[in-house]
């Protein structure tokens, strides 16, 4: 762990990524750089938006968070077969 990072209370429960996680710096920028710029990564990610403006961000998530809406892993389940939709779009 770099130092002077101090180790936070849940990551002394979790597993060694947590520091890792932690020791990450520039090049931890560099490279996300390199993979999002990535013709199937910006695909990936305009996708992801279209879903949450369209689904997520529509009256099916206040839907979602009454009592009698779609549980967590249907709203899950079509976000992801949404976003396999928009991908192939």
């Amino acid at each position: 762990m770099p130092e002077g990072v101090a180790r936070d209370a849940n990551c002394a429960r979790a597993s060694s990524d947590c520091e890792v996680l932690i020791g990450l710096d520039g090049r931890h920028a560099l490279q996300c750089g390199k993979l999002v710029s990535r013709p199937e990564a910006i695909v990936n990610a305009m996708a992801v938006g279209l879903v949450v403006e369209v689904w997520r961000n529509s009256p099916v998530e206040d839907m979602h968070s009454s009592q009698r809406g779609p549980s967590d892993a249907a709203m899950f389940a079509e976000s992801t077969a949404l976003h396999t939709k928009a991908v192939a779009y």
